[in-house]
């Protein structure tokens, strides 16, 4: 089950990178795994998120719970990556996609951070 996670996660940074648009986030000396740590800690700063960052949370839970590749989960993806003028946390939650695309392949324990966030995400959604 963790290696076909993995394979999916793959292609589908695969299929973002070729369909990817001239806009770039600048992801200089970050990592999957300190950008899902920002994305919590915004999550938990904020209290409640807006849509646009509900709707980029959401995109990164597909990207990890998925098992085929979606094509209409990658456009979705590039749009809400070529958005103006996102939030700080919309800002990080597209590093992470970025990231994602750069490294073509993510570790276990980048895995493991992403499976984390979805947790907690998940979590924080039956809370309220």
């Amino acid at each position: 089950m963790l290696h076909m996670k993995k394979i999916y996660v793959v292609a589908f940074a695969a299929i973002i990178l070729i369909s990817m648009s001239c806009k770039h986030q600048k992801t200089i000396n970050k990592s999957i795994a300190s950008s899902v740590e920002l994305i919590k800690e915004g999550i938990q700063k904020k209290g409640v998120v807006s849509s646009e960052e509900a709707l980029g949370l959401n995109l990164l839970s597909k990207m990890m719970t998925g098992s085929d590749i979606d094509h209409d989960l990658i456009e979705d993806v590039q749009v809400y990556m070529d958005a103006s003028d996102p939030s700080d946390l919309s800002k990080e939650i597209i590093t992470v996609f970025d990231l994602v695309q750069k490294q073509g392949n993510i570790s276990v324990e980048e895995e493991a951070a992403l499976d984390d966030l979805i947790t907690f995400i998940s979590v924080d959604q039956n809370a309220k």
